[in-house]
């Protein structure tokens, strides 16, 4: 929590400095954010050793009481991740002149891509090939789906909140009703920091876990399974970056169109 709230503030400070100094420190940020990001890349790499020693650590610990919260975490990612879905559909649905069956069909590449890479960026190339086929405005997308590869993170915000809730109740630990906001305002926060790389928001569930005090091997063991978890974590990412281009393509149309109809008149 304490280097939420620096980072919070190093970011306000920064902001208010002079132009050049204001440029200088932005682009140290992006490099030290890149350097971080193959640091991440080579922990990765090592990753799947370090999680098999802590499940078993782990399930010798606490034993049969994990499948219980174990199937509880599993059904709840999907079924919040389900929830957003349908949000989407009828967002689209209701907002423009697409239907949803055919947008998900026109799309279809684009989510084999975020299920088989798992990574936002990966599958970025693919979302703007598939934005000009299905004739967004280039003007439009080409600024809001690389943004959105980049902070768009609803998926990654369900799966910390999972994370955590998992963890907490494996280890018997209980929230209160005030406990819930903080754990949402410093979730939202921190899904921010994944980066959209394979493996980055497991990453960022561990320092979650940690931020809270709860048992961090808990937590490892979901590395287990978090390949499953993340498929679905990246396809809700990159649909919300798709979804809204598509709204804000339709709003600005309808925006053109009465403009010139009032021209006209």
């Amino acid at each position: 929590m304490q280097l939420v709230v620096v980072a919070v503030l190093l970011g306000i400070a920064t902001l208010m400095l002079s132009g050049a100094t204001r440029e200088r420190l932005t682009t140290a940020y992006s490099d030290v954010a890149a350097l971080f990001r193959r640091l991440v890349d080579l922990i990765l790499i090592v990753a799947p050793l370090g999680i098999a020693a802590l499940m078993a650590v782990t399930v010798g610990r606490y034993g049969a009481s994990l499948l219980g919260p174990m199937t509880k975490f599993l059904l709840g990612v999907y079924a919040a991740q389900f929830i957003i879905f349908v949000a989407y559909m009828v967002l689209l649905r209701t907002f423009t002149d697409r239907r949803p069956l055919g947008f998900l069909r026109d799309t279809g590449p684009l989510w084999a891509t975020t299920a088989a890479t798992t990574s936002s960026l990966a599958s970025l190339s693919v979302a703007l090939e598939i934005a000009q086929k299905i004739e967004l405005p280039r003007s439009l997308y080409s600024f809001t789906l690389p943004l959105g590869a980049q902070l768009n993170k609803d998926g990654t915000s369900v799966m910390l909140g999972a994370v955590l809730l998992f963890t907490a109740q494996a280890a018997g630990v209980d929230f209160n009703a005030a406990s819930f906001l903080t754990i949402l305002f410093v979730g939202l926060l921190l899904s921010e920091g994944s980066g959209g790389i394979p493996g980055g928001g497991f990453v960022i569930a561990l320092i979650y876990v940690q931020a809270f005090n709860l048992p961090i091997e808990v937590a490892a063991i979901v590395g287990g399974i978090y390949r499953l978890v993340d498929m679905g974590n990246t396809t809700i990412n990159v649909m919300g970056d798709m979804v809204g281009t598509t709204l804000l393509a339709h709003s600005e149309a309808r925006r053109s169109a009465l403009g010139s109809a009032k021209g006209v008149a």
